[in-house]
């Protein structure tokens, strides 16, 4: 993409003057104040009151932050700072690390541009130039040391299908325990038709910030059910959540679906857009939920407030259905759900199409039914070749629309 086409579409967008004047000078007071803190930028001046500049009107312009992610160089960025506030203010903050490593294959450029680490959660920004137009598909896939991980990625522009594009940006987000500061990075990029996989061994130097920690090993109870909240932890990328479901109680809690941190009065963090959760809250690990929220900034009254919490009777998750015969063999003993039987396909319908259900189907033999499940008009629609698996099958719902009632609130400490 030429300058002076991403300038002209600048230019086009309409911003108050009045907004514009005081987001500089607010930048130039940050500047300012970081250079008093440090005697030394690895940004220039003026690139670090643009950046700030940039950042806050997408924070504080909605009109400007729409604008921008129509341009093809700024669109996956910006989309992802609008919905990320942890990642935002880490880029305010420089918590930010220039990689600028490029390899090529078949004419095809993959640069890693920047990394950002905070020990908990890791985000992966680069760019992939195809000035000869092979047909590309634009997802790629993502090992650290071979070992496919947790994420999300977007990218800028979206190809629903292989495309000689002569340009993507991406942005990936990986989570995990495991992630590390030295490891080997694969991407995978089909190039007319075939894959080939990109590999940079990564050295991050940056010093990791210690993670703020506001709770350890605290029990909570909500409508007869106990949880034990093992840690809430804030690092400048994330704030983890890290809970369990007690042995003792008589229902399954499957999902916590709303999560919020405040200060006081105020709402600080709430659950990621993409990736809310990973692992199982009946699992000894328990589930981690990640919430994005500004770790600079410090909190004096943080409390957890938890709510539409999922569950049913022990007993109850299990579905068995035998498509050949359109039987419901077994379903939870409620009428939220109801269900439409084919002999390849298999429709859960909750009572309110705002919710939704979600569960991993196995054969009589044991084996898994590919995921390839889909929502449509409030229906989850699952796909079941019927010459691949045997009936009946049985599965048991990870995301089911019964809820205990209230919410709890748990005050923390920083």
């Amino acid at each position: 993409m030429k300058k002076r086409y991403v300038f002209k579409k600048l230019d086009e967008i309409a911003v108050p003057k009045d907004q514009v004047n005081k987001q500089i000078e607010q930048g130039k007071k940050q500047y300012q104040k970081q250079q008093k803190r440090r005697k030394r930028m690895k940004w220039s001046g003026g690139v670090a009151v643009v950046v700030l500049l940039f950042l806050a009107l997408i924070r504080f312009n909605p009109s400007v932050a729409d604008a921008l992610s129509k341009i093809p160089v700024f669109a996956g960025f910006v989309e992802l700072i609008k919905h990320d506030e942890s990642l935002r203010t880490a880029l305010e903050h420089e918590y930010v690390e220039k990689i600028d490593h490029t390899i090529t294959k078949k004419d095809v450029k993959v640069t890693i541009q920047q990394i950002s680490f905070d020990g908990a959660k890791m985000v992966i920004s680069y760019r992939l130039t195809n000035p000869n137009k092979h047909l590309i598909n634009q997802w790629v896939d993502t090992a650290i040391d071979e070992e496919e991980y947790t994420s999300e990625s977007s990218m800028s522009p979206t190809v629903e299908k292989p495309s000689p594009v002569k340009r993507l940006d991406g942005v990936i987000q990986l989570y995990g325990a495991k992630l590390k500061r030295d490891f080997t990075l694969d991407l995978t990029v089909a190039i007319d038709g075939k894959d080939e996989k990109f590999r940079f061994p990564i050295h991050l130097t940056k010093k990791l910030l210690e993670p703020k920690i506001l709770a350890k090993q605290q029990m909570i109870e909500l409508d007869g059910q106990k949880m034990e909240l093992l840690q809430v932890s804030r690092y400048p990328l994330t704030t983890l959540v890290t809970i369990r479901a007690a042995a003792s109680n008589t229902k399954n809690i499957l999902m916590i679906e709303e999560m919020m941190l405040y200060d006081g009065k105020k709402k600080v963090a709430t659950l990621h857009e993409g990736l809310r959760s990973t692992g199982s809250l009946q699992d000894k690990e328990g589930s981690t939920y990640y919430l994005q929220g500004d770790y600079f900034k410090s909190l004096k009254e943080p409390r957890l407030v938890l709510s539409s919490i999922q569950a049913l009777e022990k007993g109850e998750e299990k579905l068995i259905v035998n498509l050949k015969k359109k039987q419901v063999i077994k379903k939870p003993n409620n009428t939220l759900v109801t269900y439409v039987l084919k002999e390849d396909e298999l429709r859960i319908i909750p009572k309110n199409e705002q919710h939704t259900t979600q569960i991993q189907l196995y054969d009589a033999n044991g084996k898994e039914v590919d995921d390839t499940s889909y929502r449509e008009n409030g229906v989850n629609i699952i796909p079941v070749n019927p010459k691949e698996y045997k009936q009946p099958l049985t599965g048991d719902f990870v995301m089911y629309p019964a809820y205990l009632k209230g919410e709890v609130q748990v005050p923390l400490k920083e």
